[in-house]
């Protein structure tokens, strides 16, 4: 791992990172944003250095100094931070859903994949966050229908793909990842907010000047996407099918 400080002050510090999983920072700025002091923390790809993250956090008083805050131990952390709070009142609650209920409490990932129900709200889900991801921190106008083809690779890459039918073609391929999605959102494993970041993360203003390019782009990204989402499953130990030897 190699490190490098861009920024530091007494309640600030931006780092640049190379050679680390990017779901591992997914994973780091949800536990720091717990601590009510953090008043941000985000993580984005550097689109200078290849395969480098840039990781910032800042806390809300600048006489909190960050160097006792890192020392912290997690157990001494409130158990509910303000900001979770604030989030918990926008999370999605399934038991509202009485149509949905049996396929959301579904412990086995290759009845998910199948569901038909799952993946139009799924798909509705997808490109909202695309589009959003696009408009709102891209600042290229349009909407864009993800690509069935970026879905698919992206469950071949990822190895999602092993919990399909074989007889599955790529429009189904992609309906399953839809179906993911929806049910991570649902079961509150991954926020639209997150999903958004990700994406931004992994697709970089360039990407967007070309289609064929831009494709390319989604894929990875979704490729990023799923591997948060499954990572996220394993720690919640949602699925009783999922393999936890798969490599993702």
């Amino acid at each position: 791992m190699e490190i490098k400080i861009l920024e530091k002050a007494d309640n600030y510090l931006k780092l640049r990172i190379n050679d680390e999983p990017h779901t591992l920072y997914n994973l780091l700025k949800e536990e720091i944003i717990k601590n009510d002091e953090v008043l941000m923390c985000s993580y984005t790809r550097d689109q200078t250095f290849e395969e480098t993250i840039v990781f910032q956090v800042e806390l809300e008083k600048a006489q909190t100094q960050l160097k006792s805050f890192l020392m912290q131990p997690a157990n001494s952390r409130r158990s509910m931070s303000n900001s979770e709070r604030r989030l918990k009142m926008h999370t999605p609650n399934k038991e509202a859903l009485p149509h949905l209920k049996p396929i959301l409490s579904s412990k086995k990932i290759r009845e998910v994949v199948k569901s038909t129900d799952l993946a139009q709200i799924g798909d509705f889900l997808t490109n909202f966050v695309y589009t959003t991801m696009r408009i709102g921190i891209k600042g290229k106008g349009g909407s864009v229908h993800v690509w069935d083809r970026a879905l698919s690779n992206a469950a071949r890459e990822t190895g999602l793909i092993s919990y399909f039918p074989n007889r599955f073609k790529r429009d189904k391929i992609a309906d399953g990842v839809e179906a993911i999605i929806a049910y991570a959102y649902f079961n509150s494993v991954i926020s639209l907010s997150e999903m958004i970041d990700i994406l931004s993360s992994w697709i970089g203003d360039d990407d967007l000047k070309d289609r064929k390019i831009e494709v390319l782009a989604c894929q990875n990204a979704f490729e990023q996407l799923i591997r948060a989402i499954i990572l996220k499953f394993r720690a919640m130990g949602i699925f009783e099918d999922l393999d936890q030897k798969l490599t993702i």
